[in-house]
């Protein structure tokens, strides 16, 4: 069975993307409440690992956790470098969206922008 655990590590991690890029400055505040997490399992998906993933906590849960949303680093992610592990935050954070005029949270599914800023970022084999 899983097990899953609440990473500080990981919370340093967010942190620091979040400090040092303005597009997440939505995400930099008390209105965003995000959790993270690692799992000692691997996670795939079609055949290809999932290194992390992010969900949005659902309304009927919210009065047992605190959260808007969870970040997970699966067993894979575990043992990447220190910047592996930030390009991997960065990308999992670019999946929280923020609707300034409902001032609303949402889940970003990937789309070519995100490829397309991570690729021009780090290029094609960002995650090693």
């Amino acid at each position: 069975m899983a097990k899953y655990e609440r990473s500080e590590s990981l919370e340093k991690i967010a942190k620091k993307v979040i400090a040092e890029n303005d597009i997440f400055c939505h995400l930099d505040s008390e209105c965003c409440r995000i959790a993270y997490q690692t799992c000692d399992s691997s996670k795939s998906s079609n055949g290809k690992t999932v290194y992390a993933d992010t969900e949005k906590v659902k309304d009927k849960l919210k009065g047992l956790l605190p959260f808007d949303f969870i970040i997970t680093f699966y067993e894979d992610s575990l043992e990447l470098s220190d910047e592996s592990k930030e390009k991997l935050m960065y990308h999992e954070l670019r999946h929280i969206g923020f609707e300034p005029d409902t001032l609303k949270f949402s889940i970003v599914p990937h789309d070519i922008e995100d490829f397309k800023d991570v690729i021009e970022k780090w290029g094609v084999n960002w995650i090693i």
